[in-house]
């Protein structure tokens, strides 16, 4: 009796088929990436074959040559403005309301992007104390201060008294047009305090006092070793 022997099928290695097209550019303006794929079918492996090396897919950046939007950003709030009336000369250290104005810049907007969203300009309500002399009283001695210098010999610590003056009991509050409500009134400018002498001094008091078992400052050569 005969036997047929079945021949034994020979493996076949994959190989790549070519790259298919470009993938359009998915973005519509600046740069995006676009991509190409290939496939193992050049030949198919076959009979546990080897596949194909490498990669199925690259990739390519794509340029639009369109510029894209910039959006605007705020900067920072400039210093508001003296706090003023219109058609009165002074209203500093009285009690006459009056306003001030501070500004800020949209930047960087390019290429049609979206304007900042907001108000430019702040308006407030303000009565002006800059550099008004107040009856002021002193305060309490403040805490010790740390020695100075920390280490060495001779290191003094300090502690102060100052010449303070409460604010003026202004209305807080004042009715602009009628039906809409009080605008808060803000107190812009720095006052200047008047108290009586107290130790020889008008607006700062201050004691030192010798720091005790301070200790020795440490040589930087020692503290290497």
């Amino acid at each position: 009796m005969a036997f047929l022997l079945t021949p034994i099928p020979s493996t076949v290695a994959g190989g790549w088929g070519p790259w298919g097209p470009v993938s359009p550019c998915p973005v519509t303006c600046g740069l995006g990436q676009n991509m190409e794929r290939r496939t193992c079918d050049h030949p198919v492996p076959q009979h546990g074959g080897p596949v194909c090396a490498g990669g199925a897919t690259r990739i390519h950046i794509c340029n639009t040559a369109v510029p894209c939007p910039v959006n605007g950003e705020w900067g920072p709030w400039e210093e508001w403005s003296t706090c003023a009336r219109p058609k009165m000369k002074n209203i500093s250290c009285e009690e006459i309301p009056g306003q001030q104005i501070r500004s800020r810049s949209c930047k960087g907007r390019k290429f049609d992007g979206q304007r900042c969203a907001g108000q430019q300009q702040d308006i407030r309500h303000c009565y002006n104390i800059q550099k008004c002399l107040w009856k002021g009283s002193w305060s309490e001695w403040s805490t010790w201060g740390l020695c100075m210098p920390p280490c060495g010999p001779n290191p003094i610590r300090t502690r102060q008294r100052l010449c303070t003056a409460p604010l003026p009991k202004f209305l807080p509050t004042l009715s602009v047009v009628e039906g809409q409500g009080e605008k808060k009134v803000t107190f812009w400018g720095k006052p200047s305090s008047v108290c009586e002498t107290l130790q020889g001094q008008k607006l700062v008091v201050e004691e030192k006092r010798p720091c005790l078992h301070v200790p020795d400052c440490k040589d930087p050569e020692d503290e290497e070793l």
